[in-house]
């Protein structure tokens, strides 16, 4: 059965860990510690190193990383992981001859819990018991939680004991050989398992295995001063899928700072994308930077090259301690605390369920001193992690359901927009969605018509579905002039022709080079046919003497009905007509004279 130990945590967490399996759970005191050991060559010393704590734990987690000393694969292995002190040795994996080299390294030890550190940053830890193994080609993880407040954490993650070692380590090589794996970290999980990688042969082990591991926001880059009053300068790193090979000879990380002396660190990986398992080790400390590669057994082959990993780094400039009694600052001692993380000395607990009011918050149940409470300590989704309603949501019920409020002009959860009314045909609709043919920015929404979408909405005059001028329809959507330099204001219904200049009544149709200079159709239902019109235009009280006696005259419009002027199609045409019936027009009038 997996089991979590956890302490001193979030009521989500204490949640979250309780469905995972069984929960150990005490206020204690927040401490922390990173510090130095210097590992026996076992070769000379074939015993296990042992290492004092500064203070006196409840249940602390171990993390420390092997340096390149010794070509052998190997990592580290503690047991006796106590309340004052812990053991360790370096491990290697049946392929070797068990003993190794000596080396100096650094070490962080945390007790199990949801802690702040001095500078305000969030930091948890645990241990989780468990037989899940994964291992090359088979087996498989499992997801832990975490406590809400993590944006993009690295997670460190190391075997505590030797629940299942059937041999005599230093002196023998490790069986089974064991590390742990860490993959998928998120803001509220990660998925965590024992990695066999090539040397487990698959079945189960015979009893659980605990695996410690600490959470840190990754890219933090900050300073505190600790219990001995020294400045300390800490940076947390998470790399890409960089970290490649013993073969490849890994990957130089550099430092977001640069330090006086060479810092202190541990690093674990944070994936696993090769199905050979592994494990983390160091080369060329400096001020600047570190070198990591991935290691890896030879039980099935002799090669040690790797395909890229990301590593998480937790980096600090010297040895140091950090314990805090009172970490809320509310008077009251985390051990005697009912809400040690909220400041809350007055220790109400209406609900007398031994946990202060103020640590209620995620419970899913709604206290008279909560605004709303449902049931998770997240924050953006309606109901902030202090059960304070959030700006642009609304919250009912116990446990809460949170909705966004469309029409304040706040864009929250699953709105594309707001523009604070909860009118259609607008481009944001009375359901805060994005309307077709507009695009919104902005809470407050602004929303603009989106031109050469085909669809027309708001101020577009048209929208033919590109945004090309000298079409017809610009690209801002407005409707483009008619003809070369032409000008026309046309009415609703009517065509005009390629090149045309008038003014075009309703329902009126003008053919191509239908107009002449000043030529305008006045009046609904007038039909010209090309070439119709020539010098002084047509419509109501037009002058048609041009048309001699060849002229139909409504009293609306008139035309010319020479034969040779009707069907016209192109500007030549018209003016070989307009020619024709000046020439008879002026000879008749001569006549007539004579």
């Amino acid at each position: 059965m997996l089991k979590i130990r956890a302490s001193l945590t979030t009521p989500i967490f204490l949640a979250l860990m309780a469905t995972a399996g069984v929960l150990d759970a005490a206020p204690f005191v927040f401490q922390l510690e990173g510090g130095t050991i210097t590992k026996k060559d076992t070769y000379v010393t074939p015993t296990w190193d042992l290492v004092t704590l500064k203070y006196a734990y409840e249940f602390p987690v171990v993390f420390a990383v092997p340096d390149s000393s010794g070509n052998n694969p190997a990592d580290f292995r503690l047991r006796n992981v106590g309340k004052t002190s812990f053991e360790l040795t370096l491990a290697e994996p049946p392929s070797e001859d068990g003993p190794h080299v000596a080396m100096t390294i650094a070490y962080v030890a945390v007790e199990t819990g949801a802690w702040l550190l001095p500078d305000g940053r969030l930091i948890a830890s645990g241990t989780i018991d468990t037989k899940q193994v994964v291992y090359k080609n088979g087996g498989g993880f499992f997801t832990v939680p975490l406590p809400a407040g993590f944006k993009k954490p690295i997670v460190l993650a190391q075997i505590q004991g030797i629940a299942n070692e059937k041999n005599n380590i230093p002196s023998q090589p490790s069986n089974p050989f064991l590390t742990a794996s860490v993959r998928n970290v998120t803001a509220a999980t990660f998925e965590l398992a024992l990695d066999g990688c090539e040397c487990f042969p698959g079945g189960t082990l015979g009893t659980n295995e605990r695996v410690g591991w600490m959470a840190i926001d990754s890219a933090a880059i900050s300073k505190f001063v600790d219990s001995d009053g020294k400045n300390i300068s800490y940076e947390t790193i998470l790399t890409g899928n960089v970290i490649d090979g013993w073969d490849n000879q890994g990957f130089t990380v550099p430092f977001s700072q640069t330090y006086l002396k060479a810092p202190l660190f541990v690093a674990k990986p944070q994936t696993r994308n090769e199905s050979d398992g592994g494990w983390l080790r160091y080369f060329g400390f400096t001020t600047t930077g570190v070198g990591l590669a991935v290691d890896e057994d030879g039980c099935l082959d002799t090669e040690r090259s790797h395909v890229g990993e990301a590593a998480g780094l937790f980096v600090f400039s010297e040895n140091f301690r950090v314990q805090d009694s009172d970490p809320d600052k509310d008077g009251v001692a985390s051990s005697l605390d009912n809400c040690p993380l909220v400041a809350n000395a007055t220790q109400v607990d209406l609900d007398k369920d031994g946990q202060g009011d103020a640590c209620d918050c995620g419970d899913g149940k709604l206290l008279a001193s909560e605004a709303c409470d449902d049931k998770n300590g997240a924050n953006n989704d309606g109901c902030a992690n202090n059960c304070a309603v959030e700006k642009g949501w609304q919250c009912t019920g116990e446990p809460s359901v949170c909705t966004a409020v469309c029409g304040d002009g706040i864009i929250v959860g699953n709105e594309g927009c707001d523009d604070q009314n909860g009118a259609n045909g607008d481009g944001c609709a009375s359901d805060c969605s994005v309307e077709k043919g507009w695009k919104c920015n902005g809470g407050p929404s602004t929303c603009t018509a989106v031109c050469g979408d085909g669809l027309i909405v708001g101020n577009e005059a048209c929208d033919d579905g590109n945004i090309a001028n000298g079409d017809g329809c610009s690209a801002n959507c407005t409707v483009e002039p008619m003809g070369q330099g032409g000008s026309a204001t046309v009415g609703p219904g009517a065509t005009v022709g390629t090149g045309a200049t008038a003014t075009v009544g309703t329902g009126a149709t003008v053919g191509a080079g239908g107009a002449g200079q000043g030529g305008a159709a006045q009046g609904g239902e007038a039909s010209m046919t090309s070439g119709a019109a020539g010098e002084g235009g047509l419509g109501a009280g037009a002058d048609c003497s041009y048309c001699g006696d060849d002229v139909a005259l409504t009293g609306r419009a008139c035309g010319c009905e020479q034969p040779g002027h009707r069907g016209a199609s192109s500007g030549l045409s018209w003016l070989l007509g307009f020619g024709v019936a000046a020439f008879a027009s002026l000879r008749r009038r001569f006549a007539r004279r004579e």
